[in-house]
């Protein structure tokens, strides 16, 4: 046998002595019943944007944490050491003892008073002696959640034929979700689980004539809004309807229960910018209805540009007058809409759009 023989054979028997001492010092230990310390530490995300606002807070949402919980599995047999044992906030870490030599699964989860999760991490590692370990904490997703009302009005007229909702990520545009959505009766729901943040919902809803002497065809409805979706939480939206407008155009209406009476028709405004007043008339062929008067604002909120409906009053007559800057006027305001309610029936939205109304 040469040298480089001999030197190889004495290689594989260190390595063999060697892994027979260490298998030997583990059933040692646990015969002897010796405990084996483990260190576990956490650590939270360490970079997120939670709002669109340039500024990245990783305790903006961890704030909300009331106390961190660790559980513990042997995954070797499958048995559970530890359940649920609380960590304080303060504490960055925690020393537990485990029996026995085993691969260990270590979860954290950071609920909040209410025992909705926030964060939550895991990790799993082989312990034959004493260890440590460092979970990397991640934030709990979210739900959005919203409901549709169809009319029956334009149910009697209209098929659905099908409709998607899609939901895009303000801070990262690539991240898209889309869901198709289903017409129960008259109502469509739907809740989506999202990871924490600013998203952007976007709803299309087609509908086919029933009748070949109705006109046009085909229409489709759309609506889109900016929603800040929190870790364990669910955001709901407005109640939509889904309804005519006055020239019958399928709408979605937001912050709207399902319209039961005839809608206002014939909607006018006129702004005089010399003294900042909008002007509002209408028909409507009801007596004893009170109507609700809203505005389409462009507002910046987190950061984020976004539209949304704002009650400006209501009133029993068919005008309405509203002071309005030039400032708001010229880059604020995108739609009038009048709510028509009789004895807690609703008409829906009829709304103009700036472009028709008319300046002086």
């Amino acid at each position: 046998m040469n040298k480089r023989q001999i030197l190889k054979s004495i290689v594989v028997a260190v390595l063999l002595l060697s892994l027979f001492f260490l298998t030997g010092c583990a059933k040692l230990n646990q015969e002897l019943g010796q405990k084996f310390a483990v260190k576990i530490q956490y650590s939270l995300p360490e970079e997120l944007t939670l709002k669109n606002s340039g500024i990245t807070d990783v305790f903006a949402y961890e704030n909300e944490v009331d106390a961190y919980y660790l559980t513990v599995t042997n995954v070797t047999d499958n048995k559970v050491v530890i359940s649920n044992q609380m960590i304080q906030k303060n504490q960055q870490s925690v020393l537990i003892n485990v029996n026995k030599p085993a691969n260990y699964k270590f979860e954290i989860v950071g609920k909040n008073s209410a025992g909705n999760v926030i964060l939550s991490g895991s990790a799993t590692k082989q312990i034959i002696n004493d260890d440590s370990i460092t979970i990397s904490l991640v934030f709990a997703n979210g739900n959005a959640s919203f409901t549709i009302t169809v009319n029956s009005d334009v149910l009697s007229k209209y098929n659905y034929q099908n409709g998607t909702v899609t939901f895009t990520k303000v801070t990262n545009t690539s991240q898209i979700v889309q869901k198709s959505l289903t017409l129960n009766q008259n109502t469509i729901t739907h809740t989506e689980s999202l990871q924490p943040g600013v998203w952007k919902v976007y709803i299309e809803l087609n509908f086919t004539a029933k009748d070949n002497i109705i006109e046009p065809k085909t229409q489709k409805a759309t609506f889109e809004e900016t929603i800040d979706v929190n870790p364990g939480k669910t955001t709901v939206l407005q109640q939509m309807g889904v309804y005519f407008d006055s020239n019958y155009n399928i709408k979605i209406g937001v912050g709207i229960d399902l319209p039961y009476i005839t809608p206002v028709t014939n909607l006018t405004g006129t702004y005089t910018r010399s003294s900042g007043t909008l002007q509002l008339s209408w028909e409507h062929t009801l007596q004893g209805v009170t109507y609700y008067v809203f505005k389409k604002v462009s507002v910046t909120e987190w950061g984020t540009p976004r539209e949304k409906w704002v009650l400006v009053g209501s009133t029993n007559n068919k005008n309405y007058s509203l002071s309005m800057t030039n400032a708001e006027f010229d880059n604020s305001l995108r739609e009038i809409a009048i709510n028509a309610v009789l004895n807690g029936k609703e008409s829906g939205f009829v709304s103009i759009a700036k472009s028709s109304i008319t300046q002086r």
